[in-house]
């Protein structure tokens, strides 16, 4: 399990998107805990219903896509891993974009995560599996 006190403050920056990968893929192996392997949607739907898209963008090169702000196609967590939430889901309990999180139960649908930077009494919430679109408009189609 992650030392809490060492993780509030603390921010790792990387010029880019691979760094980040990489610096993740180090962390999460310095963890001991079984990891548990979340894919993303792997069809897309085209505005005005033209297969053609669909045609073109095979569930391979959907995996690959990336965008900021949305979850790689595959993420691999663990039990005691440190994450930054980034989506504003309910502001109340202080659980907003750029929250530092601990993961403590790895579900098939939810994902249980302690608070570590929240002032207010919620100190776990459990995040359900939702549906992110991305809102590239150089893109012809929705995830």
């Amino acid at each position: 399990m992650a030392n809490e006190s060492h993780l509030k403050g603390q921010a790792i920056l990387a010029p880019t998107i691979n760094v980040i990968d990489e610096v993740n893929d180090y962390l999460t192996a310095l963890n001991n805990n079984e990891c548990k392997t979340y894919v993303g949607s792997n069809t897309c739907v085209s505005e005005g219903g033209v297969n053609a898209i669909e045609a073109i963008h095979t569930p391979e090169f959907l995996a690959i896509i990336r965008f900021l702000g949305v979850p790689n196609h595959e993420m691999k967590l663990k039990v005691g891993c440190p994450v930054m939430h980034i989506r504003n889901i309910d502001h109340s309990p202080g659980f907003c974009n750029g929250t530092w999180l601990i993961i403590t139960i790895l579900g098939e649908k939810v994902i249980e995560v302690k608070l570590l930077n929240s002032k207010n009494y919620v100190d776990k919430v459990v995040i359900p599996r939702i549906t992110l679109t991305p809102s590239d408009v150089r893109l012809p189609f929705r995830f």
